[in-house]
């Protein structure tokens, strides 16, 4: 287990999802995804405030219940 390859890895599909959250389609979805990720690299602010706006975007793929979820703590750390 590498921490540091895997920080990139995570910031890596953070960049991803924030881009796919702005231009393409689920974006209540990748919104979501974006803040779990954000909350694994322990920006917590950031990760809620984007599990927030999951909840003001189109719901797709139950983002609504796993944004929930994942505001109440039930992400795995």
């Amino acid at each position: 287990y590498d921490a540091t390859l895997w920080r990139e890895h995570l910031t890596s599909a953070l960049s991803q999802a924030q881009s796919n959250a702005l231009t393409g389609t689920y974006q209540g979805w990748w919104a979501y995804c974006a803040g779990v990720l954000q909350m694994a690299l322990g920006r917590e602010a950031q990760g809620k405030a984007s599990l927030r706006e999951s909840l003001l975007l189109p719901d797709s793929r139950m983002s609504y219940h796993f944004s929930r979820l994942a505001m109440e703590g039930a992400t795995p750390r």
